[in-house]
């Protein structure tokens, strides 16, 4: 049996109306930003607007993040959605670097001879 979750502490007016101003701030670099990139994206995965969602409030608390030991935490979950719904993007366009790459098995192409089997001196 589990212990019961410990009572929230009260929140002091203070608090609550600095939360409030928090939530009605305006968008700050960070959000703006990623808001920018994932306008750019055509996602078409089912959770992309959830994960869309959830990348935009990541964002606003780095930007108002005032307990930097929370900071990287925040960073690495931002760069994970990001990867996340980068990779769920529409690829419709013809990219030739993509294409090219998926010709050679791994992505690269079998070195010359020279190099694979350098002649010792």
């Amino acid at each position: 049996m589990t212990p019961p979750a410990a009572p929230k502490k009260a929140r002091t007016p203070a608090q609550l109306a600095a939360d409030e101003r928090r939530k009605n701030a305006p968008p700050g670099p960070v959000e703006t930003a990623v808001r920018k990139d994932i306008e750019a994206l055509v996602i078409t995965h089912p959770m992309g607007e959830a994960l869309a969602a959830m990348s935009f409030v990541l964002a606003r608390a780095l930007d108002q993040n005032v307990d930097r030991r929370e900071t990287g935490q925040l960073n690495a979950q931002l760069k994970a959605n990001l990867l996340e719904l980068s990779g769920q993007v529409d690829d419709a366009d013809d990219d030739d670097l993509a294409d090219l790459l998926d010709e050679t098995e791994g992505g690269a192409q079998e070195p010359a001879p020279e190099v694979r089997d350098p002649e010792e001196d």
